[in-house]
């Protein structure tokens, strides 16, 4: 392949090829869409509560890391599109970390082509767009390129910085999602740990795991302080890490989890495979972060959870493009393709209703509008889930009518799926929130008692028959 690709052209181009790709493919920031992916609009209804004065996990409560509200937090500050720029901007620096380990091994061109391969599976594996592992992935390509910078020889010895570098990464990455970090960054000091020892490199192996952890705790001590002096450490702790590792226990193999599996085997496994003549230093970093990766994914079916490892396919495409291994990587590429197919469905389907959710979006913000100003803080979030519809052909998360209303609900754990864990249907009974929005046509299990909305509540106003779901506002009746 001739080099008509220079270092200087790709960091031009790369960036602009983010944009494009995040604009077509993350339809929760996109501006594009209006649709609200579940998992987006729950990071986006707590960043719109920090913005609010309210505080994660103890106001509003997910298991994810306080960088990732504050992250969705500052995007919200100039509205969707700032979100959707924020996204392009992580985006874009994973790509040009992907094309400097690229370059590791072969020309500018081929190394443009292999970060131009790793969008095919990450049109799979972004899902709805704004997943937490966007925000981790140039602290991971990063941490990756350093890494490999040493065991290709290009250094006699680890430096120092690098390991600051990884262990300010960790962090980052803990406090965006723990397991992440791990299974990751965590993965690569490790493996380089095990080879500097290898070496005899013994005061380099220990003095590269204390500035490691020096860097670690530059990041943490000012987090952990700042949720003790505002009296919320137990709950993000527990949110983070306790409630986490229930969540992360939970749910058995499956045929979706198996192939999830597979994913990361065939990826690590090709690229320790091309490794093994020239490059088995190599094998110290990707070995355990492949062992690491499967322990992460376990036995849940999201392919979000695979986005970490899109570096490692540009390793692995530039390493077949490297060594002549060009119709391998085509084929794997084409299949990652094909997969891609649900992922387009998802788009037509977000394109075409884009009317009629603008419209619930619309009719549920006036129902908001409806309570006085100084009471929209107060309206407790019951059973707006995913909306299952016959009017609609697809699922959808209906907690993105917070989110586009720019209001945060009154209940802290404002999502039904986490409800049954911290007892919520009871805090309901004993509080009686005076506002109550609530919908019918949700997948939420836990739909609210119809006798208690009689008994307790007055319908105030209701979204109209045509909309796509029945969206009722409620009242208290206060009792003279």
């Amino acid at each position: 392949m001739k080099n008509l690709i220079n270092d200087k052209r790709a960091f031009l181009f790369l960036p602009f090829i983010a944009l494009v790709f995040i604009l077509v493919y993350s339809p929760s920031t996109s501006p594009l869409y209006l649709y609200e992916g579940f998992d987006s609009c729950t990071f986006k209804t707590i960043g719109i509560g920090i913005l609010e004065g309210k505080i994660p996990y103890t106001d509003l409560f997910d298991h994810k890391g306080p960088i990732l509200f504050w992250l969705n937090a500052l995007g919200l500050l100039c509205g969707r599109v700032g979100l959707f720029f924020l996204e392009v901007i992580f985006f874009s620096a994973m790509l040009v970390c992907a094309y400097r380990i690229a370059r590791l091994y072969t020309n500018g061109s081929k190394a443009f082509a292999a970060s131009l391969l790793t969008l095919i599976p990450t049109i799979d594996f972004i899902t709805e767009g704004n997943q937490c592992e966007t925000y981790m992935l140039p602290f991971i390509a990063l941490s990756l390129y350093m890494a490999l910078r040493y065991t290709t020889g290009r250094m006699p010895y680890h430096p120092l910085r690098y390991s600051f570098f990884y262990g300010v990464a960790f962090a980052i990455i803990f406090f965006i999602r723990p397991n992440d970090a791990v299974s990751h960054v965590g993965a690569i000091m490790f493996g380089l740990f095990l080879l500097m020892l290898r070496k005899r490199e013994y005061r380099n192996a220990i003095a590269n795991a204390a500035v490691f952890v020096v860097g670690s705790l530059v990041v943490a001590i000012p987090i952990l302080l700042y949720f003790y002096t505002i009296g919320s450490l137990g709950d993000m702790l527990h949110g983070m890490i306790g409630y986490n590792l229930q969540y992360s226990s939970e749910s058995g193999l499956n045929e979706g989890s198996i192939g999830i599996l597979l994913i990361p085997v065939i990826i690590y496994g090709g690229t320790i495979f091309l490794s093994r003549r020239n490059d088995k230093d190599s094998w110290f970093i990707l070995i355990p972060s492949l062992i690491f990766t499967l322990i992460l994914i376990g036995k849940r079916d999201y392919y979000h959870y695979l986005l970490p490892v899109l570096p490692v396919f540009c390793l692995f495409a530039a390493k077949c493009l490297s060594a002549g291994y060009t119709k391998v990587i085509a084929g794997i590429s084409i299949l990652f393709a094909i997969f891609s197919f649900r992922q387009h469905v998802l788009l037509v389907r977000c394109a075409s209703q884009h009317g009629e959710i603008a419209e619930l979006y619309r009719q549920s913000k006036d129902l908001i509008l409806r309570v006085p100003e100084s009471e929209r803080t107060q309206i407790w979030n019951h059973n707006l889930y995913k909306l299952s519809s016959d009017k609609s052909p697809h699922v959808y998360s209906m907690t993105g009518i917070w989110s586009n209303a720019g209001v945060s609900p009154a209940n802290r754990v404002f999502i039904p799926f986490h409800r049954n864990r911290f007892g919520e249907e009871a805090t309901l009974a004993a509080n009686k929130p005076k506002w109550l929005l609530y919908t019918d046509a949700s997948t939420d299990p836990n739909s609210l008692d119809e006798q208690f909305l009689r008994d307790n509540y007055k319908v105030v106003a209701t979204t109209a028959d045509n909309c796509i779901a029945k969206v009722v506002l409620y009242q208290l009746i206060e009792n003279d």
